[in-house]
C-alpha cells in the first residue's frame, strides 16, 4: 500500500480508502513506469575509399522500444505503444580530419510515436500526448571544417 490512486480509479481497480478521504493502491507486480520490457538498437556501417584523401561511409541504425506505462501510479490509459525507427546517413570525411559532410535521414519511414500519455482531466480521458522531437522524418546535411 502507499501509492496514490490514479484519477477515476475505482475500488474494483484496486483503489482502497485507507482513511476518511484518503485513498491508496498497491502497485506490487505492475510494470515500472517509463520502463519498457525490451528496447534495442542495431547499427551497421560500411566504409569505402572515395579518393586517396577521402573516405566515404553509409551508416544505418534501427531502434525499437516495447510498450510501456508512462504513469507513475499505474494508470492503464497511460500506456505508450511500441515503436521502431530507422536512421540512415551517407557521408565523407577527409583522412586528415579537416572536413566532413553527411546527408542524413532520421526516422526514415516516418513512424509516428508518442513518448508519454497523460490523463490530466476530471474524466480520466487521455489528454496529454508527449511527442519526441524526432517523431517526424527529418532530412538534413551536416558539414564540418577544421582549420
Amino acid at each position: 500500500m502507499g501509492a496514490q490512486c490514479y484519477q477515476g480509479q475505482t475500488a474494483a481497480q484496486g483503489c482502497l480508502e485507507v482513511a476518511p478521504g484518503v485513498s491508496s493502491q498497491d502497485l506490487s507486480g505492475i510494470d515500472l513506469w517509463n520502463s519498457p520490457d525490451l528496447s534495442f538498437t542495431l547499427g551497421a556501417q560500411y566504409g569505402f575509399r572515395v579518393s586517396d584523401d577521402v573516405l566515404g561511409y553509409v551508416l544505418g541504425s534501427y531502434t525499437w522500444q516495447d510498450e510501456m506505462l508512462s504513469s507513475s501510479v499505474g494508470n492503464p490509459k497511460s500506456r505508450v505503444d511500441d515503436y521502431g525507427t530507422t536512421d540512415l546517413s551517407l557521408g565523407v570525411n577527409a583522412l586528415d580530419g579537416k572536413f566532413g559532410a553527411q546527408l542524413f535521414v532520421k526516422n526514415l519511414f516516418d513512424q509516428f510515436y508518442r513518448t508519454s500519455v497523460g490523463t490530466l482531466d476530471f474524466f480520466g480521458i487521455e489528454r496529454t500526448h508527449t511527442l519526441a522531437y524526432t517523431y517526424k522524418r527529418r532530412v538534413g546535411i551536416s558539414l564540418s571544417w577544421r582549420l
